[in-house]
């Protein structure tokens, strides 16, 4: 399993106690996407010993598997153990007391796209007590799974994680022992990168508008996510939503997370892939390889 340094899944690991009170929120979460590159790239990396070897899980991931219409939308065993294998590791990797619901699907995607997902909501000013202030913040959101897990109690009954797999991708390995051949892609990799979206690995800019700004909620405040982001040593969250700067910053290939490369390509801004992942060319192939935006054959990350 990969770094989990990333702060925003470190959250998982507080245990905390609050009380209810609803915040409001809409639902027009970025989708965000993992593409077939069709490179082929030995690389192996396994679980971090300090996750696969817990005997007990630290959090409950319940994954409800939704078939299309079509033959070839139609979840097989193979495919349903791969991807509770894969969710298996993230059950050890976080802390929750709280289910995590995931809505999974196989159907149709775009050409060249492997899987997708996004939070099915996100809350933000919602009651919480025990918790650092450093680790929780008012006016930002949180994704539902770890809102839940802050609330310590489901803000929503709906599941908190939607997640769509290729259907028309006949070249996923289904697998779980790393022996993933250089003609297919690890469908394991894919959902556990997928997975890490929906815990909160993301962000809400939009630049339907033509300047990038924050879209999502009443408020259009930024995900937590974005609180860590830097260009240089400007802060984010410092810059004017719309604006010229901020623009400006995610196509800088200057972003970083903490002290982690973002993916900001100069040539454009690209709406559910850039600022969402790790650096693909500082990260392809290391051990923090599972979030860059684009998976080659035969990689294995888990």
């Amino acid at each position: 399993m990969k770094n989990y340094t990333l702060l925003i899944l470190a959250l998982f690991l507080i245990k905390t106690y609050s009380y209810g009170q609803y915040p409001s929120s809409t639902n027009d979460i970025t989708v965000l996407t993992i593409n077939a590159t069709n490179q082929i790239n030995n690389t192996f990396i396994p679980p971090n010993p300090q996750v696969a070897g817990k005997v007990s899980q630290e959090a409950t991931i319940i994954v409800n598997f939704i078939n299309g219409n079509g033959t070839s939308e139609q979840w097989t065993n193979e495919a349903k153990a791969a991807f509770e294998y894969a969710a298996g590791l993230w059950e050890k990797a976080i802390y929750s007391d709280e289910e995590i619901r995931i809505d999974a699907y196989f159907t149709p995607l775009a050409t060249g796209q492997l899987g997708n997902a996004r939070a099915s909501d996100a809350w933000e000013n919602f009651s919480v007590s025990g918790v650092n202030t450093d680790l929780f913040e008012n006016d930002y959101y949180y994704v539902q799974a770890l809102a839940n897990k802050l609330h310590q109690a489901d803000i929503s009954s709906d599941p908190d994680l939607i997640a769509n797999f290729n259907s028309n991708n006949t070249n996923f390995y289904f697998g779980t022992d790393g022996a993933c051949p250089n003609t297919k892609y690890d469908f394991v990799t894919v959902v556990l990168h997928e997975i890490a979206h929906g815990l909160g690995f993301t962000s809400n800019f939009d630049n339907q508008s033509g300047a990038v700004e924050y879209r999502f909620g009443a408020n259009d405040n930024p995900f937590i996510y974005t609180k860590f982001l830097r260009e240089g040593s400007t802060n984010i969250t410092d810059m004017g939503s719309p604006s010229t700067q901020l623009t400006n910053a995610v196509i800088s290939d200057n972003i970083f997370w903490e002290n982690y490369k973002i993916f900001a390509p100069t040539a454009s801004y690209i709406q559910g892939s850039s600022i969402g992942h790790l650096d693909a060319v500082t990260y392809q192939g290391t051990a923090n390889s599972l979030m860059t935006p684009g998976a080659k054959k035969r990689t294995w990350c888990s």
